[in-house]
């Protein structure tokens, strides 16, 4: 019996419309409070890139901003955000040092059941109760820009891909299914929730470097889990994004391919901050930084 042939969805035709009209790495960059956010993230990134140079801590360009770096040499147009990776036992010392190496205009904050992200001062989320409203209960009543950090871990020899990539599905359900019961919405519970994630990994995790690695359960938000491989990401290579240098796995195209496939051409993503939902308060806000840093 032959099934119907799937419709085309808006975003399918989208995508389609990019791909036939649109010659995406020379696409020009974007203007007006989009840009003022991409060049926000950047002086951030520049300030995380000083400290691990600083201290000899391992990072990368990662996910859209690495393909930004590849395609663009600087942020897709569409952007919003900044994603670097870092190896588990570098993110930890970053932790540790970041509060005091941070220069006055910048944070560090990672709450418990969470990767780490640097916000600036400016804009960033002010306690544990701002934190909570916005990823427990989807509020988002002021803007916030940062650089999130994914932690990644070297996987046991003995394990196999096939049974990691299950492992990891199955420990995002658990930790989420686990978030879902709390009762409190609060640090505490979160406090439980990294513990439970800590057990989940144990059985994955190497404590010393292989051939694989993998993405910290704690990026429950992270895409269908992925397997690094070692050699695409060591030796670290250093790349152009935005006419600075950072850097990125040594086999950048290779991985660019697994995450994206043919990653060459426009890729449609919802935008991660919706400038619409900004307060007026927030967007002179914004402004106001975009000016004094020759953004606007």
């Amino acid at each position: 019996m032959k099934t119907a042939p799937r419709k085309l969805t808006q975003v399918d035709k989208m995508q389609l419309t990019q791909e036939w009209s649109i010659d995406v790495a020379n696409m020009p960059k974007v203007g007006g409070l989009a840009r003022v956010v991409q060049l926000l993230e950047l002086d951030i990134l520049e300030e995380v890139d000083r400290i691990c140079r600083k201290h000899g801590l391992r990072y990368w360009l990662d996910y859209g901003t690495l393909l930004g770096a590849v395609r663009h040499k600087g942020f897709i147009p569409w952007d919003d955000d900044v994603d670097i990776s870092m190896p588990y036992e570098d993110a930890l010392k970053f932790a540790e040092i970041a509060p005091q190496e941070l220069k006055g205009d910048y944070v560090y904050f990672k709450p418990p059941g969470f990767f780490g992200r640097v916000m600036n001062k400016a804009f960033a989320l002010d306690n544990e109760q701002d934190f909570c409203r916005v990823y427990q209960k989807g509020e988002r009543h002021k803007m916030f820009f940062m650089v999130d950090i994914f932690p990644i871990m070297y996987l046991k020899e003995e394990v196999s891909s096939e049974d990691a990539i299950k492992a990891i599905e199955q420990g995002i359900e658990a930790k989420i299914e686990r978030k879902l019961c709390e009762d409190e919405v609060n640090f505490n519970a979160w406090r439980r929730l990294d513990d439970f994630t800590r057990e989940l990994e144990a059985p994955l995790k190497s404590e010393h470097e292989t051939s694989r690695m993998f993405m910290s359960l704690d990026c429950t938000v992270q895409p269908k889990p992925r397997l690094y491989r070692t050699k695409d990401v060591f030796p670290l290579r250093e790349i152009e994004f935005e006419g600075k240098t950072f850097y990125a796995p040594n086999n950048a195209e290779v991985w660019l391919w697994y995450c994206f496939g043919e990653y060459w051409k426009p890729v449609v993503v919802p935008t991660h901050n919706d400038l619409r939902k900004m307060s007026i308060d927030e967007a002179e806000k914004l402004a106001n930084w975009g000016r004094e840093h020759g953004c606007l």
